[in-house]
């Protein structure tokens, strides 16, 4: 597949641009150029960047699939990583970037997969002579792929697997089940109606009773599609945009050209006449080719009108109804209500003052503070250049009664239509007499008119907000930008109160408080983003941020709780989840009348806020104004502890089990702890991946890695199979005995690349305002108010030798340690009957009672039992007194708090 290079080869590349249309406040530089080859490569030098990134687009999709072989370009997507001809070793590229702070990720749609991956941006400062950049040595292992992948045979059974265990993950997500459900009842000439994801049966067993080679029909997918001139790469990197482009030229022109033409699928429709009003409440049209409309793009104009959820809109109206509530009674209803609505649009002019509001915000939102992110630049451009009304009109006529597809989703099924009901239901969705609470959106208030930026010259950022306030009603946290420079801001404010978490019932009445206000702010703040938790977030630009609290705060206080809204939202209630099981188990702690609930958890809350933007102190102190304050705390788990619970899940369809298993190491104020805990993340994570889930092929869902709670640290593993979870904990444990040898023979060189890579992960720089919001945000709220909690953690990894690792995880890790504390929860399918889950190796482990380090194992039964044997842990401790953050004087300007 490779091709030699040759001077041919080496010759400079065709330069096509250095000029791209970007945000105001991207200082970062771009380059277009096209490699003799025909790939067009996309460079960006960013010189403040500790990052490296580059993704390819290789312009093929599932549409490509064969025929008879459904889900091929999604099996070439995980195949294609298993060794090249130059790095033959299945897992040298994730190796490599492991060790570079690192990580890939790959996703294939109809007609693009994309190949992705960051690795750290090394400093040029740092380099030497003989040091290769990081990113080089990367987009080295990454061309590969593309020139020569090997499709490794050993590998093929297992990523197959992998895809199947991604297809069975998939079986449980409605939105898969309906998109697929779609497509098969699409056109079966157009490539829409293909099964994306594919599965092992119809990759792998089937193809192979009928005498096909498996590997050899990926490898000829790869050799038929994969070409240079369809392809497109971006690069980011630290280097000089002439360096990237010399690294680039020389490891990517060995790719293929083979002159291939543009995809394009023109001759049939995906849906035919037939194909279309079919009984199911999701409603589809066959719309416009937008792809060279990409200056006006009429659907964002449509999708506008028709999603807005502000007065005058579809939603409202339904909501007033009371037929949002997800059952099917009034489905005909809805659907003329919509074609009501679409007849409005068409009756009514395309309105410029709408286009000019969505083309201000994509502007404002394309200059806001945000360097241009990798999805973006491989995306369309979000940018509106052209009102358009003829496209507009066009689009609109797409929508008719008799070219949509529908599909009603409910938990019981609307009795029989018959057939001949479809054709008359055409001309029933149009009504005479006209819907008069349907009209046009007014004038968006949240759209900013005033994106003024002081800008000043500062010698260096403030490295933590300042206290405003501090009393007994509230602490208020503020910190003006002085980084990112954007016309926006973000107020984050946590309502605490004991009442909200007191009892099981209580913390669901908090949570169904939460979103009852959140469905009631729907159609006011449409436009805007709010409540999670019991803790608001408002963010957006300054100039309207106080407008749309006002709203949010009387909302809240004034929330009038509507039985029907009632019912709907309480059925959303999210399902529990391993992890929750987990922090419930580690954590103290018919008709539900919220109404009566939420003025009491109101009454008695304490509030902390934190502001940090462009705005001025004065300001922060008026967005919002201790009464009782809950303090977070976590079991103790002792030494040696065995702990065990379990439930069967309540879908008897679902075949997957889960496990989490968690193993407490200490407080989370134990610094040295806390590195070991990190360093033994950055280092087993990718070994841990690479043999449960790539070469065990264990599942999909897949996950190792530190878990923190509010005062203790540990260490968890939490995968999602349809193996059981007596197995699956029996691999976790061969998977932690087998590394303790690969720990204890690694080289100083491996060890000390691993702490250079976690504390260059600790470090990274921020990337925009929201980012920094969310870090100082994240300490605020965890109590500790450690702001400086990356160096500090940097500086204990640096401290760690390979010795202090070894003894840590004897001590807390290992199996056969008689000090580990762990806690295993297992979420078990009822595929397996009870008989045989009586007679399985869980119950068996169980019954024994004692595990290989000779701990006896304590099956959790009575939750409040349990936790009432078990001591607590002390509250949150901030590093320092609070009073060490407070502004002494607010009437003295200061130039980092003003």
């Amino acid at each position: 597949m490779s091709q030699p290079q040759t001077p041919e080869h080496r010759r400079k590349s065709i330069r096509i641009t250095d000029k791209l249309e970007i945000p105001s406040v991207d200082t970062r530089k771009y380059r277009v150029i096209r490699l003799p080859n025909q790939l067009e490569v996309l460079l960006v030098h960013d010189a403040d960047t500790d990052m490296a990134s580059a993704a390819m687009d290789v312009n093929v999709g599932d549409f490509s699939d064969d025929s008879d072989m459904p889900g091929l370009a999604h099996g070439v997507e995980h195949l294609l990583f298993m060794g090249t001809e130059k790095y033959p070793e299945e897992n040298a590229y994730e190796q490599y970037l492991a060790s570079h702070s690192g990580s890939s990720n790959a996703h294939t749609d109809a007609t693009s997969t994309i190949h992705y991956f960051t690795i750290a941006a090394k400093r040029v400062e740092d380099a030497t002579t003989t040091d290769t950049s990081p990113l080089n040595g990367a987009l080295d292992r990454f061309a590969q792929f593309f020139i020569s992948p090997f499709f490794l045979a050993n590998t093929l059974d297992r990523e197959l697997r992998a895809v199947d265990s991604e297809h069975n993950r998939y079986l449980r997500i409605d939105g898969w089940r309906l998109y697929q459900l779609e497509k098969t009842l699409s056109n079966p000439k157009h490539p829409y109606c293909h099964f994306p994801t594919g599965n092992y049966k119809v990759l792998k067993t089937e193809p192979e009773a009928k005498g096909i080679d498996v590997r050899q029909k990926f490898m000829e997918f790869h050799k038929k599609h994969y070409s240079a001139n369809r392809m497109k790469l971006i690069v980011l990197g630290r280097e000089s945009l002439d360096e990237l482009e010399s690294w680039v030229v020389d490891l990517f022109s060995g790719e293929e050209n083979k002159n291939l033409d543009q995809n394009r699928w023109e001759d049939e429709v995906p849906f035919k006449p037939d194909d279309l009003l079919t009984h199911r409440l999701i409603l589809g049209f066959p719309f416009i080719d937008e792809e060279l409309l990409f200056e006006s793009q009429p659907s964002r104009y449509i999708s506008h009108l028709i999603g807005h959820e502000g007065p005058g809109s579809i939603m409202s109206h339904i909501k007033s109804r009371g037929w949002a509530s997800g059952h099917y009674t009034n489905v005909l209803s809805i659907v003329e209500v919509l074609f009501e609505y679409i007849a409005l649009l068409k009756e009514s002019p395309p309105a410029s003052w709408i286009f000019e509001e969505l083309q201000s915000l994509a502007e404002v939102e394309f200059n806001s503070g945000k360097k241009c992110r990798r999805a973006s630049l491989l995306a369309r451009s979000p940018q509106l250049r052209t009102f358009n009304p003829d496209g507009i009109k066009e689009g609109l006529a797409c929508l008719r009664p008799d070219n949509f597809r529908m599909t009603v989703v409910s938990q019981k099924m609307p009795g029989s239509w018959k057939s001949e009901e479809k054709s008359k239901k055409h001309t029933q969705l149009l009504r005479k007499n006209r819907l008069v609470e349907l009209h046009l959106p007014h004038k968006n208030p949240f759209i900013p008119t005033n994106l003024e930026i002081e800008r000043k010259e500062i010698v260096e950022a403030a490295l933590e907000p300042k206290l405003l306030r501090n009393d007994d009603k509230a602490r208020i946290w503020f910190k003006k930008h002085d980084t990112f420079w954007a016309p926006k801001a973000n107020l984050f404010v946590s309502l605490r109160n004991p009442l909200a978490s007191g009892t099981a019932e209580n913390t669901l009445k908090a949570r169904l408080y939460v979103n009852l206000v959140q469905d009631a702010l729907e159609e006011y703040s449409y436009d805007a983003d709010h409540l999670s938790g019991i803790k608001v977030t408002i963010s957006g630009y300054n100039d309207k941020l106080s407008v749309l609290l006002e709203k949010v705060v009387l909302t809240m206080r004034d929330l009038e709780v509507k039985p029907e809204r009632f019912e709907i939202i309480k059925e959303r209630a999210p399902y529990h989840r391993v992890d929750s099981y987990t922090s419930w188990l580690n954590g103290e702690g018919g008709y539900l009348n919220i109404q009566q609930f939420y003025p009491q958890l109101l009454r008695q809350i304490h509030i902390e806020d934190f502001v940090h933007g462009n705005l001025y102190k004065e300001d922060a102190l008026k967005l919002l104004p201790r009464t009782q304050w809950p303090i977070s705390r976590n079991l103790i788990f002792p030494l040696g502890a065995n702990f065990f619970y379990h439930k069967i899940l309540a879908d008897p369809e679902d075949v997957n089990h889960c496990i989490e298993y968690l193993l407490t190491v200490s407080d989370i104020s134990d610094r040295p702890l806390l590195a070991k805990t990190q360093l033994l993340d950055q280092m087993t994570h990718e070994p841990a991946f690479d043999q449960l889930r790539t070469k065990e092929q264990l599942g999909y869902v897949i996950f190792s890695g530190m878990r923190g709670t509010s005062t203790t640290v540990g260490f968890k593993f939490i995968i999602q199979s349809e193996r059981n979870c007596a197995y699956l904990e029996a691999r976790i444990d061969s998977f932690l005995a087998g590394y303790r040898k690969t720990l204890g023979n690694m080289s100083e060189v491996e060890f000390e690349n691993h702490k250079t890579s976690l504390i260059n992960s600790r470090l990274e720089k921020l990337k925009n305002l929201d980012q920094e919001t969310n870090r100082f945000w994240e300490h605020i709220n965890a109590e500790s108010i450690d702001f400086g909690q990356g160096n500090k953690d940097a500086a204990q990894i640096k401290a760690l030798s390979h010795d202090d690792i070894v003894k840590f995880y004897d001590t807390f890790i290992i199996p056969t340690s008689p000090t580990r504390s762990k806690l295993a929860v297992h979420l078990n399918s009822q595929v397996i009957s009870l008989l045989d889950l009586e007679k399985s190796s869980a119950k068996e482990e169980i019954s024994d009672k004692v595990e290989r380090n000779g701990t006896i194992l304590f099956v959790i039964t009575d939750v409040r039992e349990f936790k009432s044997k078990m001591v607590v842990s002390l509250g949150r401790q901030a590093i320092k007194h609070i009073s060490e953050f407070e502004v002494q004087d607010l009437g003295v300007k200061n130039s980092l708090i003003e």
